[in-house]
């Protein structure tokens, strides 16, 4: 019998293809550097605007935050403390509008429902009881919200107890 002397399929396909697989490999580690560079930007971001939010204290500490950072957790967390400290500076229809900003932005972020109940508690105690009573219904309907349902319910119960409607009240606070 004869020995073949052929070159295996293996050799003859890395031969032909050789530099294509080394600028293919090339490549894929240029990408994977930038990969790790993209996410130790990142990551610096994040924790300067971390750093940023645990240092602010006031309107304009919250409003830098907000204008630097964004779409990093603490560009999200200056929003809502913004809108307190705005409502405790005596900026009621700002503190409202920016909470209106954020809750209209940012319907997926975790805190979300508690800037809604927050909303809905400032515009009560400016007598706008229509709109309140709306937002507190929705925190209710809400699953994301099921932890601020109790107080969204003994709310309602107190605006519809506001409004007269005594038998509305009752099955809120029921």
């Amino acid at each position: 019998g004869e020995i073949s002397q052929a070159q295996p399929p293996l050799e003859a396909f890395l031969d032909k293809h050789q530099m294509k697989l080394i600028a293919l490999a090339a490549i894929l580690a240029v990408f994977a550097v930038c990969y790790v560079v993209y996410q130790g930007l990142e990551e610096s971001a994040a924790q300067s605007a971390g750093n940023a939010l645990v240092s602010s204290e006031d309107i304009m500490g919250y409003q830098s935050i907000v204008n630097n950072h964004s779409g990093t957790a603490a560009a999200y967390s200056a929003k809502i403390l913004l809108a307190e400290e705005q409502w405790k500076d005596g900026q009621e229809d700002d503190s409202i509008q920016s909470l209106r900003n954020f809750i209209e932005s940012e319907s997926s972020h975790p805190a979300r429902p508690s800037a809604q109940a927050s909303l809905a508690a400032k515009l009560e105690s400016q007598g706008k009881i229509d709109e309140a009573e709306k937002i507190f219904t929705d925190l209710t309907d809400d699953p994301a919200a099921s932890y601020l349902a109790p107080y969204a319910w003994i709310s309602l119960g107190d605006l519809r107890l506001e409004k007269g409607d005594a038998e509305a009240a009752t099955a809120a606070y029921e």
